[in-house]
């Protein structure tokens, strides 16, 4: 019998980095709907989410209601997109309140947003306020009981309760590891505590990294990275608290994109070292406009340099240049604006704008500052 079934989640793939979570959810929601069933799906409007990319548009009839938290107003936005691949329908509950910040659950240092409870309690009810708007005033609703995980699979429950035209019944829906062995990572703690008769310990080492534990703050970015083949460690270590050099930045842009040079390099840059083919493919494609002279490869960047050469990225892939007047009103509230380069201001705003930075607590940028390895590798999921 087909149903209406609901899914409410944090993080979905390919919205968010892949995470176990992420990549679970959008294979249990494209397995439910290739079963005939009608499947609808939540989760929060981060701010880091890419609108344009994702083709994200309002639902005009769903939004605008205003939900009271802790005695002030929220309006409820409602955003939807499909992932084309599994023609699955996803709902983003946005408020700019709590989900216009370029991030996720922390920011840029790592550390909880003292509002996530207010935060978690708006998604909530954003989700049940417009499940009621969806379905008629007189639909029943029913709850699957929590998923059960057995070494056959994931079981859910589905129970119908017993009306004037029906008995009561218990559905079950088990979808098999074999049918989830594209998101499915049997190397996890977790799978393998499952297949044995005891509860292995798990390794601080979630990554497989000696020096990232399993609560990380960078942990799912480091993966991310990792698995992609973007960034690696050595000796089995990631250090993802040291501060990122040039030539490691060139080097994770040029394997993202796929880059190759000429040989050409920029002024003072020795060929035959390690990076110089990525350096010179990053130069040969003109992603090093503005940062060619002085070029430092073994130091570390900038915070502001860094982010010239993703502005230049970014400009490469068709986003204009900010204006000057668009550059002021952007950086009109980074407390530490005064201590940008006068030449790196537009590419600061450029990406503050195009939520690949966000300030820290304290309301600065820190454009003379660095990012760390972790840092990075989160940066780099986000573009």
């Amino acid at each position: 019998m087909a149903s209406k079934i609901l899914y409410v989640s944090q993080e979905i793939a390919p919205y968010l980095p892949d995470t176990e979570c992420s990549k679970l959810v959008r294979a249990l929601t494209q397995a439910m709907q290739e079963r005939g069933n009608e499947i609808r799906t939540f989760m929060p409007r981060y701010g880091c989410i890419n609108e344009r990319r994702h083709q994200l548009h309002e639902v005009i009839r769903l939004s605008g209601m205003n939900l009271i938290i802790d005695d002030n107003d929220h309006q409820l936005i409602i955003k939807v997109a499909s992932i084309p691949a599994a023609r699955v329908q996803i709902y983003f509950i946005d408020n700019d309140d709590y989900f216009a910040r370029k991030a996720v659950l922390t920011d840029a240092e790592g550390h909880w947003f003292a509002d996530n409870d207010e935060r978690a309690i708006f998604f909530a009810r954003g989700v049940l306020e417009t499940v009621k708007k969806l379905l008629p005033d007189d639909h029943a609703i029913y709850l699957y009981s929590y998923p059960r995980i057995s070494t056959k699979g994931v079981t859910y429950f589905y129970n119908e309760y017993e009306s004037a035209s029906r008995r009561a019944y218990t559905e079950e829906y088990l979808l098999t590891f074999e049918q989830l062995s594209d998101v499915l990572n049997r190397n996890s703690a977790c799978y393998k505590a499952l297949m044995t008769s005891y509860s292995p310990k798990v390794s601080a080492a979630a990554t497989g990294y000696s020096d990232v534990s399993s609560t990380c703050w960078a942990l799912q970015y480091i993966n991310t990275v990792t698995e992609r083949k973007l960034m690696t460690g050595a000796n089995g270590k990631f250090r993802p608290n040291d501060k990122i050099t040039a030539a490691e930045v060139c080097t994770t842009i040029a394997r993202q994109r796929g880059l190759s040079g000429s040989g050409a390099l920029p002024a003072g840059v020795r060929a035959g070292e390690w990076y110089s083919d990525a350096v010179s493919a990053v130069y040969a494609n003109g992603l090093l406009e503005g940062l060619s002279d002085n070029f430092r490869p073994t130091a570390a960047m900038t915070r502001e340099d860094a982010m010239q050469l993703f502005a230049n990225l970014l400009q490469a892939d068709g986003t204009a240049a900010m204006s000057d007047a668009e550059t002021a009103q952007t950086l009109a509230s980074v407390k530490d604006a005064g201590s940008i380069s006068a030449d790196r201001r537009n590419a600061v705003a450029l990406c503050m704008q195009k939520g690949l930075v966000q300030g820290f607590s304290d309301g600065t940028i820190k454009p003379q500052g660095t990012f760390t390895r972790a840092e990075f590798a989160k940066l780099l999921t986000t573009i």
